[in-house]
């Protein structure tokens, strides 16, 4: 069996830095992969523009944010927060995990993309589900 393959995030040195390991099996991809993400909202996001604070996290131009809640289940996912509209953060494949950072509510945390395939991006719905209560919860 292959060893798992580490990654690290690319935070700055003040945070303290995440691992997540790349399983050799499992998901048609070959395994899990994670995006990190400075916070994640917690209920529909109205302007996806600007910087805001959500989450108790003010983000910063340049943040990850997740979007699990958006009424329109088609924009959930995650974004590159800046001083204008917000940009999608390349394409999502199904069991992806995004590890959240910070935040009151959903600060380290785990979700994970649960569509059945690999979602196309403003064509269908996206759905994700918090991991952290399976795991009971991580600590930085």
């Amino acid at each position: 069996m292959p060893a798992p393959v580490l990654w690290e995030d690319s935070y700055t040195a003040e945070e303290p830095h995440w691992a997540l390991v790349r399983l050799p099996q499992g998901g048609g991809k070959g395994g899990l992969a994670g995006i990190p993400a400075r916070a994640a909202a917690t209920a529909n996001v109205a302007s996806l523009t600007g910087l805001q604070t959500i989450d108790g996290v003010t983000l910063v131009a340049g943040d990850t944010l997740l979007l699990p809640w958006q009424t329109d289940k088609k924009a959930n996912g995650t974004y590159k927060v800046g001083t204008s509209a917000w940009e999608r953060t390349g394409t999502l494949e199904s069991d992806i995990l995004v590890l959240v950072r910070r935040g009151a509510v959903n600060g380290h945390s785990i979700w994970m993309l649960v569509n059945e395939t690999d979602p196309v991006i403003g064509v269908d719905d996206i759905q994700f589900e918090a991991m952290t209560a399976a795991f009971g919860g991580f600590s930085s």
